[in-house]
């Protein structure tokens, strides 16, 4: 029969095994849920005195909508890499999961890796963004700081789907990346010419898929220029 012990008007109970000498407790949260940790002590008194703190701090922590435990940042980014990686393999994931999964590699654990995800905020946020620049050796366009922030709200989305961190702990992604230039136009005179091309070259490729796809180009061209793309006017 298990050993078995109350404290804190019965909040907190120690049981310990037949077959065990450390001590076991339930710990009851204020949303009447039971917790169960390992105290890792054999004394009963220095135990319950364990099991005590730990029910004041997880009472302190829901109070103040804190998570009641974390995990390092490494583990939540390589838990989100397995789940985008098993929806691209049963064939339903974003073909931008491939790039997610890069970004992940190739920045976020290199930089992040053994922090606590509840503990990134707008600081070192900032000296990651100063870190990859450097890393790369120029300012990043802001489509590319729009992936690599995708990528980092994949993991924040993990950790708070866990209860690793609480919903107010997301933190807030900008994005201070170049703006990409627009392409010049094409003129009128281009335009006359690419559409008198298209046709007998939309035809001209050895496979059937490839004189598909071309016919397929060319209908995006008629479409994109007949619904509002501009010229420039020479």
């Amino acid at each position: 029969m298990d050993e078995i012990k109350h404290f804190r008007d019965g909040d907190v109970v120690l049981y310990k095994r037949e077959n065990s000498k450390r001590w076991q407790a339930r710990i009851k949260l204020p949303t009447n849920k039971w917790k169960r940790i390992s105290t890792k002590m054999n004394n009963m008194d220095d135990a319950s005195e364990y099991a005590c703190q730990k029910y004041d701090e997880f009472r302190f922590k829901v109070k103040n909508n804190l998570p009641l435990e974390t995990r390092q940042f490494s583990a939540v980014a390589n838990l989100a890499k397995i789940k985008m990686q098993n929806e691209l393999d049963a064939g339903y994931g974003k073909i931008s999961f491939n790039d997610y999964i890069g970004v992940i590699n190739r920045y976020l654990i290199p930089y992040f890796g053994n922090m606590n995800i509840d503990k990134i905020d707008y600081k070192k946020l900032k000296k990651f963004d100063e870190w990859r620049e450097k890393k790369i050796g120029r300012k990043l366009k802001a489509s590319t700081i729009n992936n690599h922030n995708a990528a980092m709200n994949r993991i924040f989305g993990t950790a708070l789907e866990n209860g690793w961190i609480h919903k107010t702990q997301m933190p807030l992604l900008k994005n201070r990346g170049l703006k990409t230039e627009r392409r010049s136009y094409f003129t009128k005179r281009e335009y006359r010419s690419l559409c008198a091309f298209m046709p007998a070259w939309s035809k001209m490729g050895r496979k059937q898929k490839t004189r598909e796809i071309r016919e397929l180009l060319r209908d995006y061209v008629l479409i994109l220029t007949n619904t509002g793309v501009d010229f420039q006017n020479k």
